[in-house]
């Protein structure tokens, strides 16, 4: 959709100008001011789904909620737009705050694509873990979402906008590690291989744990390899065949690993 929006404006600026592609004169804004916005926004779709900051375990599930110092990222047109925050700690918050001018005038209809923690013109990579779960809701806990302009007050430099509710690109896993006579295996690194291709990793944990936390892109029946590291030095390893994690999913997984060379 994103890709649609960005040829239509594209092409607007090429052709007739900025006055051809408002629709008409009440879309047209005011420059240099900003806009104030406020929408309310949901994660995921229930317990089990992976969200953003503010992960919680309670043991057998995962659930989130928003945090106020949180920052969404708002994109029309493939432009940086500014950001937002929520205003509650909580799992359904508002998020508020001001928008640059547009150079494309806002108007009634418009998509913006909203991106938690960061704008999807960086690379999103899962290297660099440190294999708990307030790692990855403060830096790995990648968030997605649309919500539509549907009405645009140029008085008071107002945009109302839908709802939002976001999804997630990566699965959350939590991975207990045992040795192969099924003792608990303190590791100090974890990667995790789709194939031969390096998808996530925990390089340098911070302190050796047999329970290690990861967010992984998403794996449908393909084969998935670990390895690990003790602080001894001794290297482990496991494969699997078949493996599936999908996407804003949640996933405890018992590995037992055989020392490699």
């Amino acid at each position: 959709m994103k890709k649609k929006h960005i040829l239509v404006a594209a092409l607007c600026l090429l052709g007739a100008g900025l006055a051809a592609c408002s629709g008409d004169d009440e879309s047209q804004q005011p420059q240099g001011d900003a806009w104030f916005v406020s929408i309310p926004a949901t994660k995921g779709g229930g317990a089990v789904e992976a969200a953003t900051r503010a992960l919680s375990f309670d043991g057998s599930a995962l659930s989130a909620a928003w945090s106020t110092g949180e920052s969404v990222t708002v994109v029309l047109y493939g432009a940086d737009m500014g950001t937002l925050h929520p205003d509650a700690n909580a799992a359904t918050a508002n998020l508020t705050g001001t928008l640059q001018d547009a150079v494309v005038s806002y108007a009634a209809g418009q998509l913006l694509d909203l991106w938690f923690p960061l704008y999807a013109g960086a690379a999103i990579d899962y290297t660099g873990q440190k294999g708990t779960l307030a790692d990855i809701a403060s830096n790995f806990d990648y968030a997605h979402a649309t919500a539509t302009i549907t009405a645009v007050n140029k008085d008071t430099k107002t945009l109302t906008v839908s709802a939002a509710t976001f999804t997630n690109p990566q699965a959350i896993v939590r991975f207990t590690l045992k040795d192969a006579d099924g003792n608990d295996l303190a590791v100090t690194s974890l990667e995790v291989y789709k194939g031969e291709t390096l998808i996530a990793s925990a390089p340098a944990m911070d302190a050796a744990s047999s329970e290690v936390w990861m967010a992984i892109p998403p794996v449908s029946g393909e084969q998935i390899a670990l390895k690990a590291a003790t602080a001894g030095g001794t290297n482990y390893q496991y494969t699997r065949d078949v493996a599936t994690f999908k996407a804003g999913s949640y996933y405890p997984v018992n590995v037992k690993m055989k020392t490699s060379v």
